[in-house]
């Protein structure tokens, strides 16, 4: 992975708001994860990409799709929701993990995922139209066995 072009996507079936979990990554100090961890009042969502925790902020209502953390260059991130672009972040990345990517969880034990994973990434930075190939390919993918969302 390069640190400022990479991404890391999971593609969740269940939609579970109000139960913290993080669906892929590595916790901090590293930074490097996609995180829909939601406070139980408000359904607040917080992230970080090769960079500090950015969050809380609302607006995923449901948490039945593909997300996906795109690191696109040193100074703006995006997190994806099927095709749509959830949160665009503009912060500076800080350097990049040396230590291994968990699926369903951080660190490996914790935060650890209740929703159920039907597909998860990690590579190089996608573009918009990449990435909207991409959410067509796994969504084909997850159509062709009879468990997508």
């Amino acid at each position: 992975l390069l640190q400022n072009n990479t991404h890391i996507s999971y593609y969740s079936r269940t939609n579970s708001l109000g139960a913290i979990s993080v669906e892929m990554g590595v916790g901090q100090p590293h930074g490097l994860y996609i995180a829909h961890w939601y406070d139980y009042s408000g359904g607040n969502s917080y992230r970080a990409y090769n960079s500090i925790q950015i969050g809380p902020n609302t607006g995923v209502t449901n948490t039945a799709a593909l997300f996906q953390a795109n690191r696109i260059n040193s100074t703006t991130a995006i997190l994806y929701r099927n095709t749509t672009a959830a949160f665009t972040d503009t912060i500076s990345s800080s350097g990049l993990s040396s230590v291994s990517i968990y699926v369903g969880s951080y660190n490996g034990t914790s935060g650890r995922s209740a929703r159920e994973c039907a597909y998860a990434s990690i590579g190089q930075g996608m573009t918009p139209t990449e990435q909207s190939n991409h959410y067509t390919a796994v969504q084909a993918f997850n159509t062709a066995l009879s468990r997508q969302v």
